[in-house]
């Protein structure tokens, strides 16, 4: 098969290395879509206008993080399809995944529009961004289709060992974007809602030339009609994983938005300061979400060639390698308020000193979260679902605490301290898990049980 890596060989740093830098080039690209929408928005509007974006981040990362969540949970049955040798599973599993998420984006994107007000009002946003909350929200929304299929038909490139060409793709569809904002919103004056527009238009162009790109890259994934047709073991794999990693990301994501209500109670300059702060963070963490990404699908592909020790060494050697980067970012400190002045293209002394208190206090505990991020994906690899979700729980019930106790009581200071400790918490449990689990072969065992399952 054309353009695929089989990672169940060859050195792992390298192999780690060489998909994880497409992935980072991919990720730093796709949080320009929200960056540069960010910074013109700031420009061409005013300072309050990332109020506006970020007064609903939460919301939308939580539905950006359970379409990702299906994309990547099909990508590890994939990959663990691809290390078995199993290619018409591998088409089955595309056109499944397809038909699931045409099916969720509809019914989500129905119900959204339908309650957008009812869910800005829950958010508690401020009434001097209200409007171009509800402009940015809804369109954005309106798109969702297309950002799932984007991470459905990427994820189907990464579970093969492709991890480029679906950032070419994203880096064309991200120089779009950048036009689009200067036009929709520059020339047009559409306000926050033409940021969203742009976005929209550049993720349809995204999906389009990826489906050119597989059907004449890769004759063999050529779907037909008898590939849509219900496999229940297919189905029930992509359900459980999926779902599992989408429910994984939205329990984390759920606990973002009890947050962002109390945050958003604070006022519009704070809400700008927290949304200062959190896209140069998101940045920083690039490096260790692609490691994350990568890692996982090593360890499907070798877990699925029945390989447990070298998707160990995997796991092991994406951390070293993550050490190395969590090192470097302690160095951002230098530039943290210039950024933020960037960014946010306002000389508020207020908002400037909170969205640098959120970065100083947030750094320092990158590595953990790294692994943190490394284990959960990895644990979904292999087949254990519930440890993530426990772990993503845990950050919920964290979250919750800080929106209704923290939050109102310490101010914008008990935001900044509750991901930085809920990290630990989950990471000491994830770690130890891990551990346990290796020395008793836990996943040796539930990899025989799956083989007799399918058989």
């Amino acid at each position: 098969m054309n353009s695929t890596v089989d990672m169940t060989k060859g050195n792992i740093y390298k192999i780690l290395l060489f998909f994880a830098l497409p992935l980072l080039l991919g990720n730093v690209f796709q949080l320009l879509y929200s960056l540069v929408d960010t910074i013109i928005a700031s420009h061409y509007i005013d300072s309050i206008a990332i109020g506006a974006i970020g007064a609903t981040s939460s919301v939308n990362y939580l539905i950006i993080s359970f379409s990702s969540g299906m994309g990547a949970g099909a990508s590890i049955i994939i990959s663990r399809f691809f290390g078995e040798k199993k290619y018409d599973d591998i088409k089955r599993s595309i056109a499944g995944v397809i038909i699931i998420n045409i099916i969720l984006a509809g019914i989500l994107t129905l119900f959204i529009v339908l309650f957008s007000d009812v869910i800005l009002h829950a958010l508690k946003v401020p009434d001097d961004i209200f409007e171009g909350s509800k402009s940015y929200f809804t369109i954005s929304v309106l798109g969702l289709i297309a950002t799932m299929m984007y991470n459905t038909l990427s994820g189907v490139l990464r579970a093969l060992g492709n991890s480029s060409v679906a950032i070419m793709v994203l880096i064309f569809a991200c120089v779009l974007n950048v036009g689009g904002d200067f036009l929709f919103v520059g020339a047009f004056n559409l306000g926050v809602g033409g940021t969203a527009l742009a976005t929209i238009v550049s993720q349809i162009l995204s999906v389009i030339v990826l489906l050119f790109y597989i059907y004449f890259r890769y004759p063999l994934l050529r779907l037909k009609k008898e590939d849509f047709k219900f496999n229940k073991y297919i189905y029930s794999q992509i359900l459980s994983t999926g779902l599992s990693m989408g429910l994984m990301n939205s329990v984390y994501a759920i606990g973002g938005i009890v947050m962002s209500s109390a945050v958003n109670n604070l006022g519009s300059e704070i809400v700008t300061a927290r949304t200062t702060g959190r896209k140069i963070v998101e940045v920083l963490f690039l490096p260790g979400g692609s490691l994350a990404s990568a890692a996982s699908v090593f360890v499907a592909q070798n877990y699925g060639a029945k390989n447990m020790k070298r998707a160990n060494e995997g796991i092991v050697k994406s951390i070293q390698l993550l050490f190395v980067w969590a090192v470097l970012v302690l160095f951002m400190y230098i530039l943290e308020e210039p950024l933020c002045r960037i960014i946010s293209n306002t000389d508020d002394e207020f908002i400037i000193h909170n969205a640098v208190m959120y970065i100083k206090i947030t750094l320092p505990f990158y590595f953990p979260l790294g692994i943190l991020i490394i284990l959960r994906n990895c644990f979904q690899s292999l087949g254990r679902k519930i440890i993530p979700f426990i772990s993503s729980s845990i950050e919920l019930i964290f979250k919750i605490v800080s929106g209704l106790v923290w939050i109102p009581n310490l101010g914008f200071i008990g935001e900044c301290i509750t991901e930085p400790i809920s990290w630990i918490v989950c990471f000491v449990f994830c770690s130890i898990t891990y551990i346990i689990y290796y020395k008793l072969k836990i996943f040796d065992k539930a990899r025989l049980k799956l083989d007799k399952n399918n058989d």
